[in-house]
């Protein structure tokens, strides 16, 4: 079973444009690289992911891990 991407949740769940819902993710994925550079925690990471896009850490590893 694939996951529904996140860009594509941000569109129908948010009724945000393409372009909005990849500059939340673009958005993210600088923070995301900002938490690897400083030696976060895999928690700290999902529960940022989590309060930004309101989505289950499997999310999290479909787009910015794997």
């Amino acid at each position: 079973m694939s996951l529904e991407s996140i860009k594509s949740i941000l569109m129908r769940r948010d009724g945000l444009s393409e372009s909005d819902a990849q500059a939340q993710i673009d958005d993210f994925r600088i923070q995301f690289e900002d938490f690897l550079a400083e030696g976060a925690d895999l928690q700290e990471i999902e529960d940022a992911f989590a309060f930004e896009f309101g989505l289950e850490p499997d999310y999290l590893m479909a787009e910015f891990i794997c």
